[in-house]
């Protein structure tokens, strides 16, 4: 049930909606309420069907910079920073009108948007050990870096012109983060707006809208004009039944990565996730000799090298579907082995059996360096995922010492156990994904080395034997 805060708060913001704006909800037949995970989502109040609009909000309501710029707090800020981003701007204001009731004009909206960080997994230690090994880490921090800095040299000048209306209690880091989360998750790209000045200077807030939650089958079309925004169910649609929650498709095809750095949330195993990056480790003298080889050879690729590992990002991820190891990888594979490139029509088996296990050993040792999934999360966690292990059958073709070891090095099933935290789950849902990825990646390559190595053997055999060969034909 929600609270009497919520429900006020709820209240206030259709009050205002319907008094400033002329948005009345029982018109659209919609209603506002928590939502089943304490968050207030958009809910049918009668049959909605195709056609309907299920929301919309004029576009004086939609919150950007420009709105900002034209306020006297805006002209407060501008007056000692003049160049100051749009969505900076827009970050302050949010943070000072959430505190302001009678001077905001946005207040209603700003008091029901979530109250703590709905991206807060980036300062969260406990959910970003479930990131070690994937690249999503290193971007998190980076960027927690990159604001710091940019709030603390804000608000350095801010405080120098004026300390006390733009004190450290009110204008703090933590608040820095809620506006800035705030306005990434919620905003709308102000390019789907068709504007007559075209100078919004950042996205824009659009309340009502950015209260429905997302769900990846949701059918529903979006307009944008010159006079706001509305969301309508298009032709063929199912609809809605009375008390069921509308919901929005934030965006098509949308990957873990880009679900979890904007909304704060992914899905297991999500069929549109890839993994682009692929790391492969040599002996540190030869590291410049091959990034230049693959740069050269490959300049559509990007290459980088840290200590004795080459980086290389691909144009075309590897996928949960991916059935055969791309050419890309294997050309790039064969570069940095060995120095030469790969030529599908004119290369041996052998050597597509080198490159491919090659890349099945670097995808293994990725992932090694998920230790959420080698070592375990030190989390409270409840609920599990059984991520099915299956041993490559290397050892039916090829006898080696090498081969063994490489099969040995193939990662056994697992019981993933999911942890309790929003912020972790997420990061966790992730990380599995991306293990799921590295694993069924690095079993199609073995198999492809197999798979090369019994033809190589073959060919050798038909070789050593023509006159087998030719009494068989007869």
């Amino acid at each position: 049930m929600a609270s009497p805060t919520v429900v006020h708060k709820v209240q206030s913001f259709k009050e205002w909606l319907k008094t400033s704006f002329s948005v009345d909800l029982e018109d659209l037949g919609v209603e506002l309420r928590c939502d089943r995970f304490g968050g207030i989502g958009v809910f049918a109040c009668r049959r909605l069907g195709p056609g309907d609009a299920l929301v919309r909000i004029p576009l004086k309501a939609i919150l950007h910079a420009a709105q900002v710029r034209k306020s006297t707090f805006g002209a407060k800020v501008l007056a000692v920073i003049p160049e100051i981003r749009g969505e900076e701007l827009l970050w302050l204001y949010m943070i000072w009108g959430r505190e302001e009731p009678e001077l905001c004009g946005w207040y209603p909206y700003l008091q029901i948007l979530p109250a703590s960080d709905p991206l807060s997994w980036y300062t969260n230690e406990e959910a970003l050990q479930w990131l070690v090994g994937t690249p999503l880490l290193e971007e998190a921090r980076q960027a927690v870096k990159d604001e710091r800095e940019s709030h603390r040299n804000l608000l350095g000048k801010l405080q120098e012109a004026d300390p006390d209306f733009f004190a450290s209690e009110r204008f703090s880091y933590e608040a820095w983060r809620w506006a800035r989360s705030c306005y990434v998750s919620r905003a709308f790209d102000r390019v789907a707006f068709d504007m007559s000045d075209g100078d919004w200077d950042s996205d824009g807030l659009s309340p009502l809208l950015d209260s429905l939650n997302h769900r990846p089958d949701a059918e529903v079309e979006a307009r944008f004009d010159q006079d706001g925004a509305r969301l309508l169910l298009p032709a063929g649609a199912v609809g809605y039944e009375p008390g069921e929650e509308v919901l929005h498709l934030y965006q098509r095809d949308c990957e873990n990565s880009r679900l979890l750095t904007h909304y704060g949330f992914s899905f297991f195993a999500n069929t549109h996730d890839s993994v682009r990056e692929v790391t492969f480790h040599l002996r540190p003298e030869l590291v410049p000799q091959r990034l230049k080889a693959v740069s050269s050879a490959m300049p559509e690729l990007e290459a980088r090298s840290s200590g004795d590992a080459i980086c290389i990002h691909l144009t075309q991820g590897l996928t949960l579907q991916t059935a055969e190891t791309p050419l890309q990888l294997l050309r790039a594979a064969s570069l940095l082995r060995s120095g030469r490139d790969f030529q599908e029509q004119q290369a041996s088996c052998m050597e597509k059996a080198r490159a491919c296990r090659w890349i099945s050993m670097a995808l293994c040792k990725m992932l090694d360096g998920m230790e959420a999934f080698s070592k375990g999360a030190k989390s409270s966690r409840t609920s599990a995922l059984v991520l099915l292990g299956r041993r490559g059958r290397l050892g039916r073709f090829a006898l080696s010492e090498k081969a063994r070891q490489l099969q040995e090095a193939r990662p056994k099933a697992k019981i993933i156990t999911l942890p309790r935290s929003a912020d972790s789950r997420a990061t966790a849902l992730y990380a599995t994904t991306v293990y799921c990825i590295l694993r069924k990646n690095a079993d199609v390559a073995e198999q492809s080395a197999e798979m090369a190595i019994l033809a190589a053997r073959m060919e050798r055999h038909n070789r050593e034997n023509p006159e087998r060969n030719d009494c068989e034909g007869a």
